[in-house]
């Protein structure tokens, strides 16, 4: 599939591109609606209304580790909450027929500081314009205008089982609700949303591990996001989204039209009657 088949080519991206290669980059969207942060700190992506707004939703990359079927830890990377990564782009690109702005996180990790192991973890983030709708395994994905949609990949996990799982943990926040999400806005078969103030988070229920489409889980309590793939030998590729609009918003934003509607209707009655 083109949004996750797009990340494994991020290495030959990272050596053509050394002049692009930076802690933080920005971009804005050509209209200026929306902007994007990418923080080299813990590999923070933040999404602004505006390049001038102080509103945004954030997040922020805390722990990737390998765990049985208990839960207990196996093995960890070392911290990505204290990490400062490299962000590579802007790019434009094509993504299923749809242009994007691209911008890439590459990173080489160490297992429990062995040099020996040193599995990849990158993240594609992709700001689409306009609403587009995206394929996602056997599933679709509808992605609203000036939202990010982002591509996780890890691969070289040197799973000491094939039962147990990996985890990674991750921190959504905005600047009013530093607590966390505050409703489970939408949940069906494909994804689960959660809103954030006048932003969300779309955490798809499918990942791609070895190019097979294979369920996971996610949970979100309070800011604090987990997802837990199944082993993988070679590659794990899984695609949320952040977007600023909430269920409230949305509900506000097309209520304005009736309004308007109504009030047309009312002033077209009142001049019948007179």
């Amino acid at each position: 599939m083109p949004l996750r088949s797009a990340a494994v080519v991020v290495a030959v991206l990272f050596v053509a591109w050394a002049g692009l290669v930076a802690a933080d980059v920005t971009i804005t969207s050509p209209d200026g609606a929306v902007a994007v942060d990418f923080v080299g700190q813990s590999g923070q992506i933040k999404l602004f209304p505006s390049a001038e707004s102080k509103k945004f939703i954030k997040i922020k990359w805390s722990k990737l580790s390998e765990v049985d079927a208990s839960g207990a830890t196996v093995q960890s990377a070392s911290s990505l909450a204290s990490k400062t990564f490299e962000w590579v782009g802007p790019e434009s690109v094509t993504v299923q027929g749809h242009a994007a702005t691209k911008v890439t996180l590459q990173s080489v990790l160490q297992i429990n500081g062995a040099p020996s192991a040193r599995p990849h973890f990158n993240v594609s983030a992709y700001l689409f314009t306009t609403s587009v709708t995206l394929s996602d395994g056997d599933s679709t994905v509808e992605v609203p205008r000036n939202s990010l949609k982002f591509s996780i990949g890890v691969d070289g996990w040197p799973f000491e089982s094939a039962s147990n799982f990996l985890t990674l943990s991750a921190q959504v926040e905005t600047p009013k609700n530093k607590d966390g999400a505050k409703d489970k806005a939408d949940s069906t078969k494909s994804h689960t949303r959660f809103d954030f103030d006048d932003s969300h988070i779309v955490l798809q229920n499918t990942a791609i591990a070895d190019g097979v489409q294979v369920n996971i889980n996610s949970t979100v309590e309070g800011k604090n996001v987990e997802w837990k793939f199944p082993a993988f030998t070679e590659r794990l590729d899984y695609d949320p989204t952040l977007g600023l609009e909430s269920a409230a918003t949305a509900a506000a934003a097309a209520a304005i039209p009736m309004m308007a509607l109504l009030a047309l209707l009312a002033s077209a009655a009142a001049s019948f009657v007179c």
